[in-house]
């Protein structure tokens, strides 16, 4: 009996469409499984139709995402298991502006109409990989759990982020809604497992 997780099991039967030296090394035994959250926090005041989350020019920083540009590095593939979103807001009398400075929540609570009737899109090399309506990524109740274990939508069909790719997320907004009257901010969790080097 393989003592794979479901995620490693993706990967492995996933390598032939990877890249040839990490395709190798999976099959040698030169790679390794690590636990993966690829996540990014932005201000999305005033959003409406589509708005880009991450883009070539995305910079890796501590707090506020840990994509470098809109790929991921050579070596590490993704296998996607569960998607988690946050939101916070501060009043402009309060005036703050900086993702990584604001406390976020998944409980749908008072999420503003036009976010929580969004869709989410993620798509590698212009392809679909997820779509999904923004409210299957909230949760009615609090967690007691360490965030992503209980709050987080679990794919039933595992999706893969392959290295060197480009990638775009998007947040499509309900026509005619605007994310107005307060700062809004976005947080969101792609969970799974990745490859690396041993």
């Amino acid at each position: 009996m393989s003592s794979l997780t479901r995620s490693q099991a993706f990967l492995v039967a996933m390598a032939g469409l990877l890249p040839f030296q990490t395709k190798s090394d999976i099959e040698a035994g030169n790679a390794q499984f690590t636990d993966a959250d690829q996540y990014l926090r932005i201000a999305v005041t005033g959003g409406a139709g589509i708005v880009e989350l991450i883009d070539s020019t995305t910079e890796k920083k501590v707090g506020t995402t840990n994509w470098d540009k809109n790929k991921l590095p050579s070596g590490v593939n993704i296998a996607l298991e569960r998607i988690r979103a946050g939101w916070a807001s501060s009043d402009f009398s309060y005036g703050e502006t900086n993702p990584a400075a604001v406390v976020y929540t998944n409980k749908i609570g008072n999420i503003p109409a036009a976010l929580l009737n969004a869709d989410l899109v993620i798509t590698q090399e212009d392809k679909p990989v997820v779509e999904l309506p923004m409210q299957r990524l909230f949760s009615a109740a609090d967690s007691n759990k360490p965030v992503g274990l209980e709050d987080a939508y679990v794919l039933e069909s595992l999706r893969l982020i392959k290295e060197d790719s480009a990638v775009g997320i998007q947040i499509k907004f309900p026509k005619g809604l605007t994310l107005s009257g307060a700062n809004y901010f976005f947080e969101l969790h792609l969970i799974g497992t990745k490859t690396g080097k041993r």
